[in-house]
């Protein structure tokens, strides 16, 4: 019995991690320069949930090494899983559009640490998020999430929190990352109750629905950490708090409909979930690539495609899964452990 909840545990949370990152890497088409975008209604939608739901997950794993006891390990792990990957990509991303998306030959000067690059941001706010889960943990449980959103709630109103540091993002979604390290690893299956699942499952249709009906007026910053209440609210930026709060509860809500709605059974990408940070921080290069490609395809089909949403939506899909099992696949895989996690401090280990 206690083998069947660990497995049903280990394919729950694979599962979770791969859709997750699929749902991201979808996110990331808008924008590029392909001529296909995602609906904007979808994309919107998307990010009421990703990176908040992402972060959850990080927050689950994180705390139980950090209450594993093994302090020197936690510190270790932190540099060579997080900080170490986090260098190296910033470094291949910077060269990758520097060289060749942008075909310049100069601009080393972007190699600062400072402003990560593209989709690094997330490696350096993990890294902050460990460390500040040290500090956390020594609060309340309510104390610590109240602080959390008051400082993600407040860091909108720092003038220049922006890409520095990835602050911003840091901040907004850290109340995310620490309630999950009070996650236990079982909780989701509290959640399993075929009624909760129907409610989830309206919650989230009603989330859809007012994201397509006010495609407009909804704002990419607003559910990405981008927030900044005095360039989003102009004069009346101090009500900007509210609104940032608003949108956290929400993103709350949405997150835990997710959690219940995801399955919990062996499935054919499950195997793929312990790769998902391999799907992470390659799927950006690929899509660089990719819109670079786009440029070369005769303007006849970009132009067939511009007019049926519908099969860009499908052609997006389809391409992010065939891009995705590429970069799971066991010669890409064999690559990305010596990029994602550099064995650094195999050296140090006793024989």
């Amino acid at each position: 019995m206690e083998q069947q909840i660990q497995s049903e545990r280990v394919a729950y949370y694979d599962n979770a991690k791969f859709i997750v990152v699929i749902i991201i890497f979808l996110g990331h088409w808008t924008g590029l320069p392909t001529g296909l975008n995602f609906p904007i209604s979808g994309i919107n939608f998307f990010y009421l949930f990703n990176i908040p739901l992402l972060a959850m997950f990080s927050g689950i794993f994180a705390k139980q090494l950090l209450m594993s006891g093994q302090q020197t390990k936690y510190y270790i792990d932190n540099v060579q899983r997080i900080f170490v990957p986090f260098v190296i990509f910033h470094v291949i991303y910077i060269c990758f559009i520097l060289y060749y998306v942008n075909g310049q030959v100069d601009g080393f000067w972007t190699l600062n640490l400072m402003t990560p690059a593209t989709i690094t941001w997330y490696l350096l706010s993990f890294l902050f998020w460990r460390i500040l889960l040290i500090h956390f943990q020594i609060m309340k449980p309510f104390v610590a999430i109240v602080v959390a959103i008051i400082c993600s709630v407040g860091i909108g109103y720092v003038y220049g929190a922006g890409e520095f540091l990835s602050l911003n993002r840091t901040f907004v979604y850290f109340p995310f990352f620490l309630i999950g390290s009070y996650l236990d690893k079982d909780f989701y299956q509290r959640l399993q109750e075929r009624s909760l699942k129907i409610v989830s499952f309206v919650v989230l249709i009603c989330l859809l629905m007012v994201s397509v009906y006010f495609n407009e007026q909804i704002k990419w910053d607003w559910l990405s950490g981008h927030l900044h209440y005095r360039n989003q609210f102009g004069e009346l930026f101090l009500y900007g708090g509210v609104f940032h709060l608003i949108v956290f509860i929400v993103q709350l809500i949405a997150c835990f409909c997710v959690i219940t709605l995801l399955p919990t059974q062996i499935s054919w990408y499950s195997r793929y979930g312990k790769d998902s940070m391999n799907i992470y921080l390659l799927q950006g290069l690929f899509l660089l690539f990719i819109s670079k490609q786009f440029a070369r395809i005769d303007s006849r089909f970009m132009g067939i495609l511009e007019k049926h949403d519908l099969m860009q939506v499908v052609l997006i899909f389809v391409v992010t899964i065939l891009v995705s099992m590429i970069i799971v696949s066991k010669p890409m895989t064999f690559l990305a452990k010596y990029l994602v996690r550099p064995p650094l401090f195999a050296i140090f280990k006793k024989k």
